[in-house]
């Protein structure tokens, strides 16, 4: 009997340990877009709107600063190329949730400036959109997450 009762309590154990959906945190839970227009006029400034969507089944509590996403732009030839402004940013947190298979972005006055982009010589451009935040995980310590986009092309005219 002891036996019986003792292997039923093991075999409750283990399948309650197995059946927990909870994952760990990782950055393959999170996918950065960005949209912007597919040609510009050179020197033309054009915004580009960015956002996170969570992927996993789990809302999770974020928190970034206003230069939540940036824009690294890169010329036909894969070089970088420089933006013509250096921003300097004030330590400003936000926190937030991110909800599951919901996107997530972050605009207010201060953030203009990190989504409005401004490239001067004609040619074909390519461009990626990197977010940068703290995430809460499971055990209530904070992880940092960095999560770059696909590339997008765009003509400069």
């Amino acid at each position: 009997m002891r036996i019986k009762l003792l292997l039923a309590l093991i075999i409750m154990v283990l399948l309650s340990a197995c059946s927990s959906t909870e994952k760990l945190l990782d950055d393959s839970m999170f996918k950065v877009r960005f949209e912007i227009p597919p040609s510009i006029k050179a020197g033309q400034t054009f915004e580009a709107n960015a956002f996170i969507t969570n992927e996993s089944n789990k809302s999770w509590d974020i928190s970034h600063g206003v230069d939540l996403f940036t824009f690294a732009i890169k010329d036909e030839n894969g070089q970088l190329v420089n933006q013509k402004d250096t921003v300097l940013v004030i330590a400003l947190g936000i926190a937030s949730t991110i909800l599951p298979d919901k996107p997530y972005s972050y605009v207010d006055p201060n953030s203009d400036r990190f989504r409005m982009l401004t490239l001067s010589e004609p040619g074909h451009y390519s461009i990626t959109a990197k977010a940068k935040f703290r995430i809460k995980d499971n055990d209530d310590t904070y992880k940092d997450m960095i999560v770059t986009s696909e590339p997008k092309e765009i003509v400069i005219e």
